[in-house]
């Protein structure tokens, strides 16, 4: 049966207050809580008397992604997160689902980790992405334009957009794919799987920045 939301009744139940979680944000302070690990915010509405209670899914810290969290655990992370009444005995089931839930996720991922992800997609889109940063590159260097802008400052900022795509380009040449640990190579591929890039993609800021340079 539910009843009036107090944060008592969660202490009862094994919750912990943690001070050091706490945090303001557009004018409300979010006070911290745990439960075996999970850690918890909670805001009382006082205008609307609402309460918010989230349990976050750290999947971070234990080198998941997100697609490897079934939603029902989000769903159940978020049951009581802007409600009037709370169920404590039910809160602290979802807690222990959620607990449960993300060890055996964590489980068929470290199997899944024992053998080392296959880097080729990697190597091959990186060539690609420094293939085509390259050739903006080149084009802006070529056009000159750099010598038609009007001001100091224009000329400035271009070379700036200019600069920091070559350390991109940079940075993807320098990136020894097999020397990663295998859960930073499997994000990296879910990363390229999702979105189609690692670090350059077509619609870059400072591709796009220096196109319009080339283009005037």
């Amino acid at each position: 049966m539910k009843q009036e939301f107090t944060m008592k009744e969660l202490l009862k139940r094994g919750v912990i207050r943690e001070e050091d979680q706490d945090f303001r944000d557009d004018g409300n302070k979010f006070k911290g809580y745990s439960y075996n690990g999970l850690k918890i915010t909670y805001l009382k509405e006082r205008n609307e008397n609402y309460y918010y209670l989230d349990i976050h899914i750290n999947y971070y810290d234990r080198h998941l992604q997100h697609s490897d969290i079934p939603q029902e655990l989000f769903k159940l992370a978020d049951e009581f997160n802007g409600c009037r009444e709370i169920d404590p005995d039910k809160f602290i089931e979802n807690c222990e689902t959620i607990i449960k839930g993300l060890a055996e996720v964590e489980e068929k991922v470290n199997k899944e980790l024992e053998v080392k992800p296959d880097t080729t997609p990697l190597k091959e889109q990186a060539i690609k992405e420094i293939e085509l940063a390259n050739k903006i590159i080149k084009e802006f260097k070529a056009s000159e334009v750099i010598y038609k802008l009007d001001t100091r400052y224009e000329a400035g900022t271009a070379l700036n957009y200019l600069h920091s795509l070559e350390k991109q380009v940079e940075y993807l040449a320098s990136v020894e794919y097999d020397s990663m640990e295998n859960y930073e190579i499997r994000n990296l591929l879910s990363h390229l799987k999702e979105y189609n890039y690692i670090k350059i993609k077509e619609s870059d800021f400072y591709i796009e920045q220096l196109k319009k340079y080339i283009e005037r």
